[in-house]
């Protein structure tokens, strides 16, 4: 049987506390296999915080004002499912190319969208 290669994780020192470096798509992808113990936080709220309000409503799948880990790996999935590469989320740019989208139903939704 061939031996399964774990994620190679990359971390950084940010005051006294080492975090998982986010590099690329894979790192993401990896996620669900990250010890809950190496998670900086278990929690978050979504409000009074230096990220996009609306990137924060839309991660907060029960909308309890909480970003846990579930909350973050029902994200993962829905790229895992939705993009061709991964790294793509981390790009910074005002649009998504339609050939990095890798789930038919939400090409054919975005086609519709811009027909219109």
């Amino acid at each position: 049987m061939a031996k399964v290669q774990q994620h190679r994780w990359q971390f950084f020192r940010a005051g006294a506390v080492d975090q998982v470096s986010l590099r690329d798509g894979f790192d993401i992808l990896a996620l669900p296999d990250l010890d809950p113990k190496l998670w900086v936080a278990l929690a978050m709220p979504t409000h009074d915080v230096d990220i996009d309000p609306k990137t924060l409503e839309l991660l907060d799948e029960n909308k309890d004002g909480r970003i846990r880990i579930q909350d973050v790996l029902g994200a993962v999935d829905e790229i895992k499912r939705c993009f061709k590469n991964p790294s793509e989320v981390l790009k910074s740019a005002p649009a998504v190319s339609l050939a990095q989208i890798g789930d038919a139903k939400v090409l054919a939704a975005a086609k519709r969208m811009l027909a219109d």
